[in-house]
């Protein structure tokens, strides 16, 4: 992960190191063969840095590709795919433990033109209560652009065991949130104290209070001016969160997923579009791509930690919770519009397994009957990313931010939702 991620930061680094390695041996007259073999190793492995490091720097044509490939014109975000102005350089030469500093520098604009109101409860129930962030632009007039209040709620990662609401891709949510989304950023149960169905459960909930609750939060700091607006929800996340994030949107208004409690006046769980950033999409490993990857390590983290279910009974619970499987099961609602990417060098979760899921929704949308959604669905796979390849600030990061703003803008934009029952 680190490596990899930190490629813009170390590069010059390891270059100047290079330098003074060759210098080096160039000054030994008597240097051994040994020398001169670490030598050649060194040149070798300057050389694939370098060769990782265009590749980033390239990633934004593989984003501007796929989605004209989708028809997603690229206009509506607040510029170029992956464009690096001298306040992106700058934030991807620092030191990634600032990154609030680092996000700041980047879209130009002081975090003092965001405002956000933290530790919001959602739900409080006997299972115990979850809150949720929310941040927002502090001019009315960045949401009030849009005909609806857009809105992103992103899910964290973390194994589903650990993290936090402020543990995400800050470059992500600030540019939705520079560019006139509220983002919402939720807490929920962890694994394996509690058990994953739990924190769908949850994420339903954070849907049924955003639609229920967030127009009264914003018309504490704007007054009246967004009364009447209603709101189009999106959803997102990574690594877990992107799992999580893809079982919302598979079973928006199932009756078997919807939240038990009576706390939020609209109950109503649809999403018009959805970000999968390397999520788990199949936890049976049906085609046992795990297996392959890593002779089945993480799947058996999942089954044994995770799930605390690892025996044949507890298979029909890793299928109810498995997008890909869900794909071949009846929908109350289709699927909104689903902006996936995935690493070619992820060692957790192989790209097999996400190019499986993606052919056979592909192979979906075109069977079910009554499609309507007027946005495509758009997979990105990227060289040499590995897992978590957007959390630091590099060119990737920037450019799929940009990238997934013009996703979710289209989606938005072209709100349609399809209510029949439909199957492959």
């Amino acid at each position: 992960f680190f490596p990899t991620a930190m490629l813009w930061q170390s590069l010059p680094t390891v270059m100047v190191s290079q330098v003074y390695l060759i210098r080096r041996y160039f000054a030994l007259s008597d240097a051994s063969m040994v020398s001169w073999i670490s030598l050649a190793l060194h040149v070798l492995a300057t050389r694939k840095f370098v060769e990782q490091y265009k590749t980033q720097f390239e990633a934004k044509h593989l984003f501007e590709q796929a989605l004209k490939d989708a028809n997603i014109p690229l206009h509506y975000g607040s510029g170029k795919i992956g464009d690096m102005s001298y306040y992106r350089w700058l934030s991807t030469l620092l030191l990634p433990f600032a990154p609030y500093l680092t996000t700041a520098l980047a879209y130009n604009s002081p975090l003092s033109n965001l405002q956000v109101v933290n530790h919001i409860y959602y739900t409080k129930q006997k299972h115990g209560s979850q809150v949720l962030d929310v941040i927002f632009p502090k001019d009315a007039k960045s949401i009030l652009k849009n005909q609806s209040i857009n809105c992103l709620l992103y899910v964290h990662g973390g194994g589903w065991t650990v993290g936090k609401r402020f543990f995400h891709s800050l470059h992500l949510l600030m540019d939705m949130a520079h560019n006139g989304f509220v983002v919402c950023t939720m807490d929920y149960r962890l694994a394996p104290t509690n058990n994953v169905e739990d924190q769908v459960f949850d994420v339903k909930s954070g849907i049924c209070w955003i639609k229920s609750n967030l127009i009264n939060v914003l018309q504490e700091q704007f007054g009246g001016s967004l009364k009447h607006r209603d709101i189009s929800l999106c959803i997102g996340g990574e690594s877990a969160g992107g799992h999580l994030s893809l079982m919302a949107a598979m079973t928006m208004n199932d009756p078997k997923w919807q939240p038990s409690d009576q706390e939020y006046s609209v109950t109503d769980t649809s999403l018009d579009g959805c970000l999968d950033l390397y999520g788990v999409r199949d936890f049976t490993d049906s085609e046992e791509h795990w297996y392959k990857l890593d002779g089945g390590g993480f799947r058996n983290y999942i089954r044994h930690y995770v799930f605390q279910r690892c025996t044949l009974e507890h298979a029909e619970a890793h299928e109810n919770l498995s997008p890909k499987l869900l794909l071949n099961r009846p929908f109350v609602e289709l699927p909104p519009p689903i902006f996936g990417i995935h690493g070619t060098h992820d060692t957790l979760i192989p790209l097999d397994e996400a190019e499986s899921f993606y052919a056979a929704l592909k192979e979906g949308r075109k069977q079910w009957s009554g499609q309507s959604n007027s946005v495509n669905d758009v997979f990105v796979v990227i060289p040499y990313g590995p897992h978590g390849l957007n959390i630091l600030a590099n060119p990737v990061s920037f450019a799929l931010s940009d990238a997934a703003e013009n996703f979710l803008l289209a989606c938005t934009r072209n709100r349609k939702r399809n209510l029949t029952v439909a199957k492959l």
